[in-house]
């Protein structure tokens, strides 16, 4: 109940009316919006340049794997050539001939008795 009576002595207090003058009718602060346009401005800059450095970055990969692509693709195809070669039927025959070995269609061909 004391609590409710203090309530009312405060609400009770008369309140203080100054003066005030009225405000005149201010426009808005045009430095401020022009900041602020000028900072948006910027900004958009900014984003755009980070965008238009990104993209030639990115060309500037593509051009230098497609060059690595196509590099590795020729020295693919000179090993696939050299394969090739090593394994033809006339270098194995001549390997084998320096090796010592001979060619068995010449002899009477070679039976194996089964058991």
């Amino acid at each position: 109940m004391a609590v409710y009576q203090a309530v009312q002595q405060v609400a009770a207090l008369p309140r203080r009316h100054a003066s005030v003058r009225p405000r005149a009718h201010r426009g808005t602060n045009r430095v401020g919006l022009i900041l602020a346009a000028i900072l948006v401005v910027f900004l958009l800059g900014l984003f755009y340049l980070t965008q238009t450095i990104g993209t030639a970055t990115a060309g500037y990969q593509v051009d230098r794997l497609d060059t690595q692509a196509t590099t590795l693709e020729q020295q693919l195809s000179t090993q696939r050539g050299q394969v090739a070669a090593a394994g033809s039927e006339q270098v194995v025959l001549q390997a084998a001939q320096v090796s010592g070995m001979v060619n068995l269609t010449l002899r009477q061909p070679l039976r194996v008795p089964g058991r």
